[in-house]
């Protein structure tokens, strides 16, 4: 089942590091400016950091296996936009993917932490950043290669799908099992339901620093 789970977020990252290089050579193809390529990565950036809590949620209610599955399915669908030759389409795509990418990377830790033996998921989650590491390592090249004379940019977007498509049946596949709920000790104090402004601060300084 983990290596289900790697090879999963292995194709999952492929996705995602084919598009990296090739997005803002491709906004600029179509006419676009620079600052509207960084428009485009900021369109993807924005929906994949704000949805992770929400995701994070719903990997508590349905699991983790099935917000990976949608999420990798969210970006195969997400990449079909770019074969439509227009800026606007490019940014509906970002915004697609972005929220993709937030289930898929939300989805794939909660099932790290079931579908790993206990006794042995520090080791696990080495083997798990070595998976999406090397996908995003080796497939930007691939996609610089095939961008300059090995099918162009309906390449890459044809093979970021694929990978997309893959990775459903490689989640659906895993059979993790899911961890009962521990219960909350009586005196327990309970969380806040208004927003802490230490977080919303938090957010704030990590957003101002991804943006140097």
């Amino acid at each position: 089942q983990f290596v289900l789970l790697c090879l999963a977020i292995f194709v999952t990252f492929a996705n995602q590091a084919l598009l990296t290089p090739t997005l803002p050579l491709y906004v600029t193809s179509l006419g676009g400016s620079a600052s509207a390529a960084g428009l485009a990565l900021f369109a993807f950036a924005v929906p994949s950091f704000l949805v992770r809590p929400i995701m994070g949620h719903a990997c508590d209610r349905w699991g983790g296996m099935l917000v990976l599955a949608a999420g990798a399915a969210a970006l195969a669908v997400g990449g079909l936009l770019y074969f439509i030759p227009y800026l606007g389409a490019v940014f509906a795509a970002s915004v697609v993917r972005g929220t993709a990418w937030g289930a898929t990377s939300t989805g794939g830790l909660a099932v790290l932490v079931t579908a790993a033996p206990h006794h042995r998921r520090g080791e696990a989650s080495g083997y798990y950043n070595s998976a999406l590491a090397s996908a995003s390592i080796l497939f930007p090249a691939v996609a610089l290669w095939l961008i300059h004379g090995h099918g162009g940019f309906n390449a890459v977007f044809a093979l970021s799908i694929v990978f997309g498509i893959a990775a459903v049946p490689m989640t659906l596949a895993i059979r993790a099992e899911r961890e009962a709920p521990v219960a909350p000790a009586e005196d327990a104090t309970p969380l806040p339901r208004s927003v802490n402004r230490g977080i919303v601060l938090a957010i704030l300084l990590n957003l101002a620093a991804n943006a140097r």
